[in-house]
């Protein structure tokens, strides 16, 4: 097993990176939190506070909710197709692992703009 990514998996951490960015921009606002929440937010997700972090919808490929992402929009995005569930499956995970990380880091990063 190669530790190389493919180029579908690549194109698959690039495109969950700027969603994982834009869901955290929707879901933290804020401009419209104290000083004290904000506070309160960063050092639950420092700590791993499930009663912090559980607050947040992170990024996913359920399609959940209508206009969400799907594996199989992320297959038509990448140009994969019947034959290839491997390589879909591996970029879900490269999709869904570049989501989170980027949603959660954005979320400290505007926090901590807001806070100065």
């Amino acid at each position: 097993m190669s530790d190389e990514m493919s180029s579908y998996e690549r194109a698959a951490q690039k495109l969950g990176k700027s969603y994982g960015e834009n869901a955290a921009e929707w879901a933290i606002q804020a401009d419209r939190m104290d000083r004290k929440m904000m506070l309160y937010i960063l050092k639950g997700i420092d700590d791993g506070d499930p009663l912090v972090m559980d607050q947040f919808r992170e990024p996913n490929l359920s399609g959940e909710n209508q206009g969400e992402p799907t594996p199989q929009n992320l297959a038509e995005d990448l140009g994969l197709g019947d034959g290839q569930e491997d390589e879909l499956d591996k970029a879900c995970e490269a999709w869904e692992e570049a989501a989170s990380t980027s949603f959660w880091a954005k979320i400290e990063t505007t926090l901590n703009y807001h806070l100065g």
